[in-house]
């Protein structure tokens, strides 16, 4: 082979060798682009869902803050209910002080400081209880009395019946006839569930009536040694509920 031919051999392949070398630079440039695309989209979406997740956060804590609002204003209204009442009833209650002293200036003391509306609901509450345990025992002792009162007034009453009709007037009675007693008696028995009866209603009566002055349907004021004012409130109760709880 001559140096000639040696010599475009080797100038070819240096040419071939450096278009495969620019071709392979060519390649590796291509996918540095792409990979630099793929990252900047990437971060371009990420920083699309930060700013997403902001405006989302911040929206809630809007809400938040609305609520928050909301709920402060509500409790504000409801602070303002209860003063509104607590003071309601604490002017009726200086009514009602000064009523009671118009009709007996000795019972006139001097009040104490306003307590807490739950505080003041407790109170009332056991004083309810405890004057509502202090009424029933008090009607199951009159009902009791009145019990006791009607049967021995029904009992006196049919004693004052048989004894007279023992007695009865001379020639009224058949001789020798057995009848006509029966008769009587039966007329004695029926007079004696009459007056049983005349008994049970006068009882009724006598409870409904002791009732009715025991529990007066208003409020009263006591004073204690301490100095302080104890209302008791005495609502009005169903006797006939009561008597059911009696038996």
């Amino acid at each position: 082979m001559s140096p000639e031919v040696a010599e475009a051999l080797r100038v070819e392949g240096a040419q071939n060798e450096r278009q495969r070398v620019e071709e392979t630079l060519r390649g590796f440039q291509t996918q540095l682009e792409a990979e630099k695309n793929r990252q900047a989209l990437e971060v371009a979406e990420e920083k699309a869902r930060l700013e997403s997740e902001g405006r989302r956060q911040a929206l809630e804590l809007e809400a938040t803050r609305k609520e928050l609002l909301a709920l402060r204003e509500t409790r504000e209204r409801d602070r303002e209910a209860a003063l509104n009442v607590q003071k309601y009833y604490a002017s009726q209650l200086r009514e009602k002080r000064a009523a009671t002293t118009q009709s007996n200036p000795r019972d006139e003391v001097p009040m104490t400081p306003q307590v807490p509306a739950q505080a003041a609901q407790t109170t009332a509450d056991g004083h309810f209880a405890a004057q509502l345990q202090a009424t029933l025992r008090n009607l199951q002792r009159a009902k009791v009395k009145n019990d006791a009162a009607s049967r021995s007034r029904s009992a006196t009453q049919v004693k004052t019946e048989q004894s007279s009709e023992k007695r009865g007037p001379p020639g009224r009675t058949p001789p020798g006839g057995s009848d006509p007693p029966k008769k009587d008696a039966g007329k004695s028995g029926s007079s004696r569930r009459d007056s049983d009866k005349r008994g049970d209603e006068s009882s009724d009566d006598s409870d409904s009536s002791f009732f009715e002055e025991s529990v007066p349907n208003a409020m009263t004021s006591k004073t204690s040694q301490a100095g302080t004012t104890v209302f008791k409130y005495k609502p009005y109760v169903n006797a006939s509920a009561l008597e059911d709880f009696n038996e």
